[in-house]
């Protein structure tokens, strides 16, 4: 598990172990995969409850925003592995209380990628647990937006492929028409995960 650190308005991460007292200035805990081991310590140390993978699926439809003993919680779905053969999404749980950000979550979409990036291109920034949630919440907005500008790149690709280019259809119909069919079903999927991304923010 990750922890932020902002001290003297230079922030920077660190790997905590269980058992640990947090870093001072501690303003973001980033829960990957944890075991739960490493929920009942950040559970003990910070009073909050920690969901598990199963508690988050039921959470997202069910309740996804709540409160609870002044800690907020809010589990979405981020679209996830957009560029690989079977498109995906995952839930990621955001705990709020007064000090912390807590980010639970069992995968590793771009967008977190890119925010660690950005935050280590701005060590200087002032940051604050509200504002790394909503810079979180930024990045994931504009993956959704690149994945969809690239799917309708390929769709116009799949358009021009279909009626301007012609084929000989008594050899290459079938196969042409079997991969056209395949593009189309996994645009389908990308569109229909990204949607349900942007619904849930």
């Amino acid at each position: 598990m990750g922890a932020e650190k902002n001290e003297n308005n230079i922030i920077e991460r660190r790997e905590i172990k269980i058992n640990d007292p947090l870093p001072d200035n501690t303003i973001w805990i980033d829960l990957i995969e944890p075991e739960p081991s490493e929920e009942k310590y950040i559970e003990k140390i910070l009073s909050i409850e920690a969901p598990t993978e199963e508690e988050m699926d039921k959470f997202e439809v069910i309740s996804p925003f709540y409160m609870e003993n002044d800690v907020e919680y809010m589990t979405v779905t981020i679209m996830d592995k957009a560029c690989e053969d079977y498109p995906d999404s995952t839930a990621i749980t955001f705990i709020m209380t007064k000090k912390y950000l807590i980010t639970t979550r069992y995968d590793k979409p771009k967008s977190f990628d890119y925010l660690n990036s950005w935050i280590n291109r701005n060590k200087n920034k002032i940051y604050t647990p509200e504002y790394v949630l909503t810079t979180i919440i930024d990045f994931v907005v504009n993956c959704c937006a690149d994945i969809l500008e690239e799917v309708g790149n390929e769709i116009d690709g799949l358009l021009k492929v279909v009626f301007e280019k012609p084929i000989d259809r008594k050899k290459n119909s079938s196969g042409f028409y079997n991969d056209i069919i395949r593009k189309i079903g996994h645009t389908g999927t990308i569109i229909s995960k990204n949607r349900e991304s942007l619904v849930s923010l």
